[in-house]
């Protein structure tokens, strides 16, 4: 976009709007069966770590992976571990899932 003011604003406002209208509901959340890996970060600032736990908790077949430090800018994000993550739960989502279920 030209004016990122502009964007900023229109994202402010969407975010606003998910609390009165969330854009999927929690017993939609309970019918997702694809393995989902929720990725985020210790300490970032724009998505707190509880959420991405909560989101996780949500899913039946979902895990959370937690990097330390922040996530956001992406810049400062451990994309080397980040990548592995991926890699791993892409060759056996269901082992990362029920390692996570257990722990």
């Amino acid at each position: 976009p030209q004016d990122w003011l502009v964007l900023l604003e229109a994202v402010k406002r969407m975010f606003l709007r998910f609390a009165d209208e969330p854009p999927i509901m929690e017993a939609e959340l309970r019918q997702v069966r694809t393995p989902v890996l929720a990725l985020g970060a210790l300490e970032d600032p724009i998505v707190p770590a509880g959420e991405v736990r909560t989101l996780a908790s949500r899913l039946p077949r979902a895990t959370a992976a937690l990097f330390p430090g922040t996530a956001h800018p992406i810049a400062r994000a451990p994309l080397d571990t980040i990548v592995t993550t991926l890699a791993r739960f892409h060759a056996d989502p269901d082992r990362m899932i029920r390692v996570a279920r257990v722990n």
